[in-house]
């Protein structure tokens, strides 16, 4: 008895799962026609590169004109992030910072942890 129910229920999930894969077949077309990806594949650009060439593990530059000057009148970090956001909320985010040193520190379990 116990036997013949987990048959019945390993059919009945391998019928489920055969429908979605049919059911994808059938529909992936129509869904690529109608969300046109290659609108954002062609918009797609490179706008950083690797800072030392081959090490993509590294830390990452920009790159290109970024000449346009600091955000006028701004006295605090919230107005920053306010009118960061409000400006810039619908592109891509991008940024570094400089390394001003390194610092070693041992854990009572005996690791290194660099900060």
């Amino acid at each position: 008895m116990n036997s013949d129910l987990r048959l019945r229920t390993t059919l009945a999930i391998s019928a489920v799962k055969s429908l979605i894969v049919v059911y994808d077949i059938l529909s992936l077309p129509f869904y690529f026609v109608a969300q046109r990806p290659w609108k954002k594949w062609l918009k797609t650009s490179v706008w950083g590169k690797p800072q030392k060439a081959g090490d993509v593990s590294g830390p990452w530059v920009r790159f290109g004109d970024h000449t346009e000057p600091p955000l006028p009148g701004i006295q605090t970090v919230d107005e920053l992030f306010r009118t960061s956001v409000n400006k810039y909320g619908k592109t891509q985010c991008f940024g570094t910072r400089e390394v001003k040193g390194e610092e070693e520190e041992v854990q009572k379990d005996g690791k290194v942890f660099k900060k």
